[in-house]
This record gives C-alpha cells, structure tokens and sequence, in this order.
C-alpha cells in the first residue's frame, strides 16, 4: 500500500497520496504520472506585502457644485463632491493573493455601501481595482476640512488606508463698500448724485468692494480667482448690468476684492440710478443684493 507526501521549502506538506492498484496494467503508466503532476501542482502561497489604496480624486458633483483649487493645492467645493478611487494587491507582480474587499468612510461615517463600480471579489482573483466612485449626495459636508478615507484588503489579510481631505465653503461673501468719484473731481455733481440719485454731464465712477467670510476654522475659498463661475462683482442698475470698466479688478493683500465701474451721461441728459451691487466668491457663493 504505497503512500506519498510532498514538503516544499518552508516546510508546508501536503496531504497524503495513496497509490491504488490500476485494473488494467497500461493504467499503470498514467496514473503514476498523475501522482507527479498533482505534488507539483501544489502551490502554497504567502504574503506580506500591504496593498495600496494607489489613489483618491474628487471632483464637483451636481449642477450646483463648483470646485476652486487654491495656491496651497487645497480643492474647495460649493457644494456635492464625487470621488473616485483605485486600489492595487501589490506592487510585485508575483505576490498577488488577490483583493479581498474595499471600503470607504466619509467624516466617518460608513459610505462602502454608495461605492459604485465594485467588481465581485469571490468570483475571481482580483489585482486591482480603478474607477470605484462615490458620491456626497445624502451625507452631511462639514463647512472647511471634509475627509475620505479608503482601505483595501486582500486575501492574505494585509491591510492598508489612505486619507483625502477636500474643503467645503457654503458662506455668502460680503458687499462692503461703495466709492464714487468724479473724473472732474467734481464735489457737487457727486454730492448731488449721492443725495437724489441724478446726476448729468459727466461721468461718476462707482467702485464697489467686497470680501470673502471665514468659516469656523478661520478658513475661507477666497475671491480672487476671476475666471467665469468663480469669483466676481456686479452692478445694477435696477436690474440691467452696468457694464464694467476695462481692467476693472483690483485685489488687495487684506483679502478685499474690488472692481470700478462708470456712470456716463451725455450733455444736457439726466439720468437717475437705483445701484445694486453682487459678489460671489471662488466656488461662486452669491452675497445678498447690496442696495445703495
């Protein structure tokens, strides 16, 4: 009664292989080699190398969100955010025992279950996981420091988590401040435009001021990137927009942005003005209507 085992290198044995009797002697030459192919076929495999959560991205989600990245390479959002995210088993490519699960929080809270794009992990051996999404819809976002973090893993038991921080700004900024002058330096053409709101020939420039707020961690998306749908001023004139000086933007270092405007009017004309001014900030937050 012929039994055999195999021992690999580190000492791991297999279970025993007993011989039995072929019926039919031409069976002897192809079960012996069964017997070779199936201890060598035994493949014992161990691994202690972490996984890696490879990346984390975000970007604006919704048609009411808007993202501004500032100079600190910090991403602001006004509002929903989408992530997306990619995992890999190992960086060797001969120690992959295959990605066991992958789960994700967002100011802690358990978000795994909104991960979309999840491949099913007991149905094959999986190496790397790209394109996982999810999405901030339905969660609570902190006003400034909001955090993800992602973990991965694999089927050695090998763990590892990566964190992401983004920043949320939902605060209004401020309109705080009107200044008119007179190309003529004119003190009673403006004395008299500030009192009744009429004025005739000549030209009053209006210039308007306004700041971003600080949230609670004394944080703030600022406004003072002027690119369409982040940060600008506007005047009214009811509410027809008056059109904007050239060069008009001014931004100083206490974090005031301002921008120059001029009321023409032609000689012997009247014109009577009921100005409003608007601000938004860099993830596009609309002030109130300021009124004059």
């Amino acid at each position: 009664m012929l039994t055999a085992k195999v021992v690999d290198n580190v000492l791991y044995e297999s279970e025993s292989y007993t011989f039995e009797k072929p019926e039919k002697a031409e069976d002897l030459y192809s079960k012996e080699l069964t017997a070779k192919i199936s201890a060598a076929d035994i493949e014992i495999v161990t691994n202690t190398i972490k996984p890696d959560v490879t990346s984390i991205t975000s970007n604006a989600y919704g048609d009411n969100s808007v993202k501004y990245t500032d100079s600190e390479n910090r991403e602001w959002y006004s509002n929903n955010i989408q992530f997306n995210i990619s995992a890999d088993d190992s960086e060797v490519a001969n120690h992959h025992t295959g990605i066991k699960s992958v789960t994700a929080t967002f100011n802690g809270t358990d978000v795994s279950k909104k991960l979309k794009g999840l491949p099913v992990f007991t149905a094959e051996k999986v190496e790397s996981v790209n394109d996982i999404t999810f999405n901030t819809e339905g969660l609570n976002l902190n006003e400034g420091t909001n955090t993800v973090e992602v973990t991965v893993v694999n089927n050695s038991g090998m763990s590892s988590t990566k964190k992401y921080e983004v920043y949320v700004d939902t605060i209004k900024p401020e309109v705080s401040q009107f200044e008119f002058k007179t190309v003529k330096s004119d003190v009673d053409k403006i004395l008299s435009f500030l009192t009744f709101g009429i004025y005739n020939n000549e030209k009053i420039q209006v210039t308007v001021s306004a700041y971003d707020v600080n949230n609670a961690e004394n944080a703030k998306s600022g406004i003072d990137y002027l690119e369409e749908n982040h940060a600008e001023i506007q005047l009214y004139n009811g509410g027809e927009k008056i059109a904007a000086d050239d060069n008009s933007y001014s931004y100083d270092e206490n974090g005031v942005l301002s921008r120059t405007f001029t009321l023409a009017c032609g000689e012997n004309e009247f014109k009577q003005y009921m100005l409003t001014a608007k601000a938004w900030d860099n993830v596009h937050n609309e002030s109130v209507s300021y009124t004059f």
